[in-house]
């Protein structure tokens, strides 16, 4: 994964319903999130947003100041270790068995497709930009 230049640097902490920022310097919290969902929080930071995905539920966070952005149910997510990519102000999320595009500004779900039969993980890439999931919630 590439880095690219924001805000100044916060450290992310998502764990269980909350997520938190940290200044790295002296720990002290910027802001926390309590966010709605179920599973293990999946974490992806880019272009000032912060995206997590807990069970079937994508959020948007801006990462400078916490205010969550939106948030989406993906339809027929909830399952095995998601992969997030973000791209051209789309948020790709690989779930189970789908394929889904979001928009990065609203959360709409622009498209969503079927890649085949119930996987744990899968990898998602643009040069310069691969990420991948295990079944164990790994990246």
């Amino acid at each position: 994964m590439y880095r690219e230049p924001g805000p100044a640097p916060h450290l992310i902490l998502a764990q269980d319903n909350i997520v938190r920022a940290f200044r790295p310097d002296n720990g002290e919290v910027m802001w926390d999130v309590r966010l709605s969902g179920s599973g293990v929080p999946r974490l992806h930071i880019e272009g000032g947003h912060v995206y997590v995905i807990r069970g079937a539920m994508v959020f948007a966070i801006d990462y400078a100041s916490g205010d969550q952005l939106w948030n989406t149910i993906i339809p027929g997510g909830g399952y095995g270790a998601p992969t997030t990519s973000v791209h051209e102000r789309r948020v790709y999320v690989c779930h189970g068995s789908s394929l889904t595009a979001l928009d990065t500004s609203t959360g709409n779900i622009l498209w969503q497709t079927q890649i085949g039969v119930h996987r744990e993980s899968c990898a998602l890439g643009f040069p310069s930009n691969v990420t991948q999931s295990d079944d164990h919630g790994r990246s």
